[in-house]
């Protein structure tokens, strides 16, 4: 079991040129890992009386954006992979640790503010000037990574097939005499942006998928450009099915904060990437 261990989750991390950072095991455990905790923290926030409305939404989005950069930051070699605490190695800018210090990072914003807020309103407002706060904070330190701006024609390319996307989706939605929601939106934009990103990235710039899905799309499909379709048909898909569903506001919303959320996080990272050429 210790072998095992290993090689499919420690070696992934601390060899990155010997290992693809992904297997069929480690993407199994951290998928289960992660559902697990997002079914434990909806039930934990809707038992202390938070609200999933658009406001809670937008107050979680520059979370997403600083976890994102100071990721870029690393991979860029502003920020070291490996810290020393102790005498232990730990990996707090990679996959698993940057999320896990992200959602830390979330979690004490929440408790702190709703303690210290009269309002929802004002909760959500105080949430939503940490994120930022610590996006600005990220975006400093990244900085010397998101100038090197070897690939803007690549980015504005991304940039662009992303919010085709989006203006193509809400063009659709209106002509159906609907109007789409905050959440409904982000969710579509930051899953076409990450398959914006990856049909670039692959295609255009010769940088390889990392995820064993995308990989499997690519060889089942025949190219990077299934998976550019299979986000956007995804994203629809999702969007659709939650509009018919007669579950709450509430529970929507937060279906759609994870949809944006695994959408943006490596959409970006991956659009900055290949703007600073790493």
């Amino acid at each position: 079991m210790v072998d095992f261990i290993q090689e499919y989750f420690v070696n992934p991390i601390i060899y990155q040129d010997k290992y693809p950072p992904y297997n069929v095991y480690n993407t199994l455990v951290y998928a289960a890992i992660a559902i697990a905790a997002v079914y434990l923290v909806y039930r934990l926030l809707k038992s202390r009386g938070f609200i999933f409305d658009e406001a809670f939404f937008k107050s979680i989005i520059p979370f997403v954006v600083f976890g994102t950069l100071m990721r870029v930051g690393e991979d860029g070699g502003i920020l070291p992979r490996v810290v020393e605490i102790a005498g232990m190695q730990v990996f707090p800018f990679v996959t698993p640790g940057i999320y896990i210090i992200t959602f830390l990072l979330l979690l004490w914003t929440w408790l702190l503010a709703k303690k210290t807020s009269a309002s929802h309103q004002e909760f959500c407002e105080k949430t939503l000037y940490a994120g930022l706060a610590l996006t600005a904070l990220a975006a400093f330190i990244s900085l010397g990574v998101l100038l090197r701006m070897q690939n803007y024609a690549a980015f504005a390319l991304i940039a662009f097939g992303a919010f085709a996307v989006w203006s193509a989706f809400k063009t659709f939605w209106k002509a159906r005499g609907l109007k789409a929601s905050f959440a409904e939106q982000a969710a579509v934009f930051s899953q076409a942006l990450d398959g914006s990103a990856t049909f670039v990235g692959v295609q255009l710039l010769g940088y390889s998928e990392q995820h064993i899905v995308g990989n499997a799309i690519f060889d089942l499909f025949g190219g990077p450009w299934a998976f550019l379709l299979v986000k956007i048909i995804f994203a629809f898909g999702v969007v659709e099915l939650l509009h018919r569903e007669k579950a709450n506001e509430e529970e929507k919303n937060f279906v759609l904060l994870l949809i944006a959320i695994l959408g943006l996080a490596p959409g970006l990272r991956d659009a900055f990437r290949i703007l600073a050429g790493v």
